[in-house]
């Protein structure tokens, strides 16, 4: 009997699937407490199948885009993920790392509220 693939083994949405999978689900993955450690899960269409999980979030728009919650507290699934560039991304964050090793909120530069630099 021969098994039905989709052909996107290799492509970046299947990878993005994979990892968003194993950061989740693996209490071996080193992202595990920043995930799954905090709640953060995989709704139960997306675990069963790449299909499910393509369907609802399409092609990546182009090689700068990523997998984004848009509730950086809420789980992966339909209504809470859409592809979205690094700046985006970067504007979401919980938290970062400033020049002396301590973590703090990302406060957006004034010109980032506007999109106009000066």
């Amino acid at each position: 009997m021969s098994r039905k693939t989709h052909g996107m083994y290799k492509s970046p949405e299947h990878k993005c699937w994979r990892g968003m999978k194993y950061r989740c689900t693996n209490p071996n993955s080193p992202d595990y407490d920043d995930y799954m450690g905090r709640g953060i899960t995989v709704c139960d269409s997306w675990l069963e199948s790449f299909s499910n999980f393509f369907n609802d979030v399409g092609k990546r728009p182009g090689p700068g885009y990523s997998l984004h919650r848009i509730d950086n507290d809420k789980g992966y699934c339909k209504e809470n993920c859409k592809w979205a560039d690094k700046y985006e991304q970067d504007r979401n964050r919980r938290v970062t790392r400033n020049p002396r090793g301590r973590y703090a909120p990302v406060e957006p530069e004034p010109w980032e509220e506007t999109g106009v630099v000066f």
